[in-house]
């Protein structure tokens, strides 16, 4: 099964650059506000998205999302209104979102590694310490 094949099972067609998806890292994630929260990882095969579709309400998804990556527990769906994608969105456990994209491309261009060190200067370690050592 292809991603086109995946995408008529929902009904929908799955965005072009979906395979874009498998170049995320496993320990990708995204900045919201001050906090860091990683992306639910593995991205879903094509097999995988079309087989969601039967236990999509096990899973207490909306109907207009589809999940294209996770850990079945925290989920990255795309969301779709009359058949056009919205939005990408991360949700949790409970459902609730996260983050959202306005495509597949700015959630990559927004994912970094979490091992991510901030060079800025506000963020450098000040020159003394309280530990002595």
């Amino acid at each position: 099964m292809n991603f086109d094949e995946a995408g008529q099972v929902w009904g929908i067609s799955l965005p072009a650059d979906i395979a874009m998806l498998s170049a995320l890292p496993a320990d990708a994630c995204i900045s919201i506000g001050d906090n860091e929260r990683s992306i639910p990882w593995p991205p879903f095969s094509p097999d995988e998205i079309a087989s969601a579709f039967s236990i999509a309400s096990d899973w207490d998804l909306q109907p207009n999302m589809v999940p294209v990556m996770g850990d079945f527990h925290d989920l990255v769906c795309l969301r779709y209104d009359n058949g056009g994608l919205i939005e990408v969105v991360i949700i949790d456990d409970d459902r609730a979102v996260h983050a959202s994209f306005p495509s597949l491309a700015a959630l990559v261009q927004n994912a970094r590694p979490s091992s991510y060190i901030d060079s800025s200067p506000q963020s450098k370690a000040l020159d003394s310490s309280w530990l002595d050592f």
